[in-house]
């Protein structure tokens, strides 16, 4: 409820249930409730009602890959300046993406998907280059921070956010390829030591 009122608010909970693409249930009376998104919750009227509770779509294993990120001053206690999640739904070989949620907060109230890339990007090969090229293209268009006096400049938070979907698609990568995770172990075989002291 946090979010429904200053929707500037980077509301982490808020987008990782848009992310999941969930269905909140709201309750205005006994008998009549109303079945909406995370992101048309913020602009439903919550007078007189109550969520009854929030629906989560169901996820395949072996398919879909669920990121999210949070970049903020320090560890604890901070809200975010950029936080973000994107949902990577591939074909059953994984080899093309079939759908893609990209999510961010911390970049304008109004801004929460970068639509332009979500419809750019089903149906191909994630991890060529240039495709990667061209999503990056399509979001730097898509994100337009606004200017705020107590947050990071637009152009650093912009560069936050490529960053975080840079990193997602690597993370991704590693998940459906383990050939190209480094093995330290086979670098050199295992060394021993020893120290005598004499009495």
């Amino acid at each position: 409820m946090l979010k429904h009122d200053p929707p500037d608010f980077p509301s982490d909970v808020f987008l990782l249930l848009e992310t999941v693409e969930v269905t909140v249930i709201i309750a205005e009376s006994t008998t009549k409730t109303q079945a909406v998104s995370a992101a048309e919750f913020l602009k439903t009227d919550m007078k007189r009602k109550i969520v009854l509770k929030i629906r989560l779509p169901p996820m395949e294993v072996n398919r879909d890959i669920l990121r999210t990120y949070k970049i903020m001053p320090r560890a604890q206690n901070a809200h975010a300046y950029v936080n973000a999640g994107f949902l990577f739904k591939f074909n059953e070989s994984q080899t093309r993406l079939l759908s893609i949620r990209i999510c961010y907060g911390g970049i304008n109230p109004q801004f929460v998907h970068a639509t332009a890339t979500e419809k750019r990007l089903p149906g191909v090969d994630l991890f060529e280059g240039n495709v990667i090229q061209s999503a990056f293209q399509s979001l730097d268009q898509d994100i337009q921070p606004d200017s705020s006096l107590d947050e990071p400049t637009p152009q650093h938070r912009k560069i936050l956010a490529l960053g975080i979907f840079y990193k997602a698609v690597l993370k991704t990568r590693v998940i459906w390829n383990s050939a190209i995770i480094f093995d330290f172990r086979k670098l050199s075989p295992r060394a021993t030591s020893a120290e005598g002291y004499s009495s």
